[in-house]
């Protein structure tokens, strides 16, 4: 996770003073009502903001007081199960018997991506995550941050896409994670 991203969390707004995904609403800098959060993941892997339609995320330095701040401002802290966690789960540093594949395929489909279709997006990410993780070896965890991430222009890996590919991935990646949020919103979250 990148500790450099400049937030601010202001009395009437979430502030970003940088934003380094293209496509974002915020990019390259800019500012979020708090009356237009939805949710917050404090605890997400990076902690997360959530618009209607939009995940943006920040600085895991910043999770205790992103907590306090939505407190603050009546918006829930929650814990959601993370599609895109599982999504990527096959490009970690790690092995998974068949068994847990058929879970993680399993609770994939609980939040509305059918199983051909989780198929498929694991194929247009496939090259770019498994070059990324290369480099990270992450084994516990990759989530759309990683994802974006993956895409940037990178030293080691090289840049793929020009900003306007980039957007269209961001746009795809969003209505997927959002798309996920919806199928359990009305199950309770668990509030940390």
């Amino acid at each position: 996770m990148d500790e450099s991203l400049g937030v601010e969390l202001a009395p009437d707004s979430i502030v970003f003073h940088t934003y380094p995904f293209p496509g974002a609403r915020v990019h390259p800098s800019g500012a979020v009502p708090w009356s237009e959060v939805v949710e917050v993941e404090p605890d997400g892997f990076p902690p997360e903001i959530r618009l209607a339609g939009e995940t943006l995320f920040i600085s895991a330095d910043r999770a205790i007081e992103l907590r306090r701040e939505a407190a603050a401002h009546g918006v829930p802290s929650v814990t959601r199960l993370d599609v895109w966690g599982l999504l990527l789960e096959p490009f970690l540093d790690t092995t998974f018997s068949p068994a847990e594949e058929e879970r993680t395929l399993a609770r994939i489909e609980r939040l509305g991506i059918p199983r051909r279709e989780a198929k498929r997006i694991r194929k247009r990410v496939e090259t770019r995550m498994l070059a990324y993780n290369a480099i990270c070896w992450e084994w516990v965890h990759l989530g759309m941050w990683d994802l974006f991430q993956a895409h940037l222009p990178h030293p080691l890996i090289g840049a793929i896409f020009g900003d306007d590919a980039f957007r269209e991935l961001y746009r795809w990646a969003q209505e997927i994670a959002h798309r996920a949020l919806a199928a359990t919103r009305d199950t309770p979250a668990v509030t940390p």
